[in-house]
């Protein structure tokens, strides 16, 4: 086993670290999954901000995962 490989596993028997990594894991997915449904649509990052009523930036950092998603906008990012 590698040294890294050891230490992610002792890491994930903390559940708060679990709990983030996780999370992270989410952001990350759902960001990929924006990005597919816009370039799909052949839309900019500032039409697909106007599509969901956010910032272009917003859409940016969300794509990257870099930013959490809030209830009131989840709705919109999986209808477009």
């Amino acid at each position: 086993m590698s040294m890294l490989k050891a230490v992610c596993d002792e890491l994930m028997q903390h559940p708060e670290f679990r709990a983030g990594y996780q999370q992270q894991a989410l952001l990350v997915r759902l960001g990929r999954s924006l990005r597919v449904a816009r370039e799909l649509q052949a839309l900019t990052h500032t039409q697909m901000a106007q599509k969901l009523g956010v910032s272009e930036l917003k859409v940016r950092r969300l794509e990257k995962g870099e930013c959490n998603v809030t209830p009131a906008l989840a709705p919109d990012v999986q209808s477009n």
